[in-house]
């Protein structure tokens, strides 16, 4: 008995002892108990809150009660931090996902943690990158979803991918024929839209798709041709708009290699690029991204699998699972869950999941919820486009009613970010079906008035809400 006493006792002083040590080792540890502190952690990150309406609070756990909380940078306009470290208020800027830094005082010590917000904007105007006729056309969205036809804009030759900057003044398009990219200013209040003196930006040849990460710092371009083999990346200036080649770029994927599709995680620290190959050959592409200068770097692993032409990648906005569009049989999504801290990628049970024929753009809506694929070889005008479920563990299933009617070879898609409407741009046809999106399920009703006209071969749409 008493030799078991002494020893609880010495394991109790080294482990004192140990914390003493370790302390006088770390600038940051103010008691040997702060090894026991975990991080502050809220019930999801990212935040996801809507533009003027009002959010539920939320309310994080951490080791002991905070007597006084702090934030930086400031949240989001109409939000607070209360002293608990409680966030409550009604946002009124949409923007992407940003990252927070909540710092609590418990007393004895501080405790914080990382927590990322993104603001949705309100649904204002909708763009098509027309294909055919080298344009843009712009459009404002009614409260029931339905469009007005507003204008068309030039850009660049083959113009076929438009995206906004998270920011929202800021609009850009992949000018697949001329190798550049145009930037036009979005007026906030009636959503016309100007070119930017500096506009076009040279880039490589025939450019796909283009992908902003959630700050907007930087622009990632893909690029449909196995000479180049690269993505290109630029830095944004946020305050004009003005791109800047990143140094290094573009960065290689692999030699015979089109990686055309592009899309960052949540984080901003990972980008996922599909080749539109359809041989055999991985052509799942996986980076870091330095949050410094923009650059790439291949994750190991890379490239994870092969897909017959992985026209359209699409991360979860968990960043638990990534999904490409699978353009040739078997066609459908191919699915994959992702590791959170290495970005690596491991196929999904069941993957691929079947959609339509020819799957062009696939995307979901903010809360992860749904998937949506638009099947560009329908020429049926009742299968266009494919609405999935999104179970716990990334698995996809069929919406009821799935597939829904649309116009003819519908390629691209957007659902807005309220999750309210969604639109799909049928490329043979010449216009975009506008719907309704159910709350609950995910199916789409199309709205009255539907099609609405677009310029020649419409390929792709972006949503944009405003920040007046």
């Amino acid at each position: 008995m008493r030799i078991a006493r002494l020893r609880d006792k010495t394991v109790i002083a080294r482990l004192i002892m140990f914390g003493f040590v370790a302390c006088l080792n770390l600038l940051s540890c103010k008691s040997w108990g702060k090894f026991w502190l975990t991080e502050i952690v809220y019930p999801t990150s990212p935040l996801i809150v809507t533009q003027y309406v009002t959010m539920s609070p939320v309310t994080p756990a951490m080791p002991g009660s905070a007597e006084t909380c702090a934030v930086t940078p400031a949240l989001p306009e109409g939000l607070s931090l209360a002293k608990d470290c409680t966030i409550s208020g009604t946002p009124t800027r949409g923007q992407g996902t940003l990252p927070y830094r909540i710092t609590a005082n418990i007393g004895s010590d501080t405790v914080s943690g990382t927590l990322y917000v993104r603001v949705l904007y309100q649904p204002r105007f909708m763009y098509t990158a027309n294909i055919g006729t080298n344009n843009i056309s712009a459009f404002s969205i009614n409260s029931g979803g339905a469009l007005t036809f507003l204008a068309n804009y030039n850009a660049g030759n083959a113009c076929r991918f438009v995206v906004v900057h998270p920011g929202g003044r800021f609009l850009y398009t992949a000018n697949h024929g001329s190798g550049n990219i145009s930037i036009l200013e979005i007026d906030q209040t009636n959503g016309a839209l100007t070119t930017l003196v500096a506009s076009p930006v040279a880039t490589q040849v025939n450019p796909y798709s283009l992908a902003f990460d959630p700050q907007g710092r930087f622009l990632f371009v893909g690029h449909e041709n196995t000479g180049v083999a690269a993505i290109s990346a630029y830095a944004v200036d946020t305050t004009s708009g003005q791109l800047t080649l990143v140094s290094g770029s573009p960065f290689a994927a692999a030699a015979g290699a089109s990686p055309a599709s592009v899309h960052v995680d949540f984080t901003g620290k990972f980008l996922y690029a599909g080749s539109t190959q359809n041989s055999p050959q991985p052509n799942s592409f996986a980076y870091t991204i330095n949050q410094n200068t923009g650059a790439l770097a291949q994750i190991s692993g890379s490239p994870f699998g092969t897909i017959q032409d992985a026209i359209a990648v699409y991360v979860h906005p968990s960043g638990k699972f990534v999904y490409y569009a699978q353009y040739f049989s078997p066609t459908g999504v191919v699915s994959y869950i992702r590791d959170m801290s290495t970005g690596s990628l491991s196929l999904m049970n069941g993957s691929p999941f079947q959609a339509g024929l020819a799957p062009g753009f696939v995307t979901g809506d903010p809360h992860g919820r749904f998937v949506y694929v638009a099947n560009s070889g329908d020429t049926s005008l009742a299968a266009g486009v494919s609405g999935f479920q999104v179970g716990a563990d990334g698995a996809l299933v069929a919406m009821p009613g799935s597939p829904y009617a649309s116009g003819l070879n519908p390629i691209g898609f957007a659902i807005d970010e309220t999750s309210r409407y969604a639109y799909a741009a049928n490329q043979a046809s010449g216009n975009v079906t506008a719907y309704t999106v159910d709350a609950s399920t995910g199916a789409l009703s199309v709205i009255a008035g539907s099609p609405f006209a677009t310029g020649t071969n419409p390929t792709t749409i972006a949503i944009a809400g405003s920040n007046p």
